[in-house]
């Protein structure tokens, strides 16, 4: 099955450029776009909210750099080229999740708050999701009521 962007030849400055634009035109600010700690990412303000979407980066040991479409080993050099195709390929991702969530809300459907939420930044550098997602699985594992962490849980 064909993967969004597949082939992509969208450099990635272009797509931080089209989301960036996005995030303007929206009223938000502040952008922050780059590759860090193994990920791609949009950090941005908006509503007095600092949010951030990323997607991880490929590495040279991800199967697909390793292997070609046919399933051949590939040179040194066909790793980088594959490597930096992924890259865009990602990006091109980031754009189409930024543009959703955005559709969603001019029409609608959802408000900034809710579409955002698993992605503002709270604390530490974390999003919403990373303090909540092991809270989210041990609720699931056991049962027992979902644990918000308390204020000063979020400041340690």
């Amino acid at each position: 099955m064909a993967r969004y962007a597949e082939g992509a030849t969208v450099e990635v400055l272009s797509s931080r450029l089209e989301i960036e634009r996005m995030i303007a035109k929206h009223g938000g600010g502040d952008v922050l776009a780059g590759t860090l700690s193994g990920k791609a990412f949009v950090q941005f303000r908006m509503k007095s909210r600092w949010v951030r979407l990323s997607v991880p980066t490929p590495t040279i040991n991800d199967p697909r750099v390793q292997r070609g479409p046919n399933g051949g080993h590939r040179t040194e050099a066909q790793k980088k080229t594959a490597i930096d195709g992924e890259l865009r390929r990602r990006w091109r991702a980031l754009v189409l999740l930024v543009k959703a969530k955005f559709a969603a809300i001019d029409d609608g459907v959802t408000q900034f708050e809710e579409e955002f939420l698993a992605h503002v930044i709270i604390d530490q550098n974390r999003t919403v999701y990373d303090v909540m997602r092991e809270n989210i699985d041990q609720h699931y594992i056991t049962g027992q009521p979902l644990a918000l962490p308390s204020p000063d849980g979020l400041h340690k």
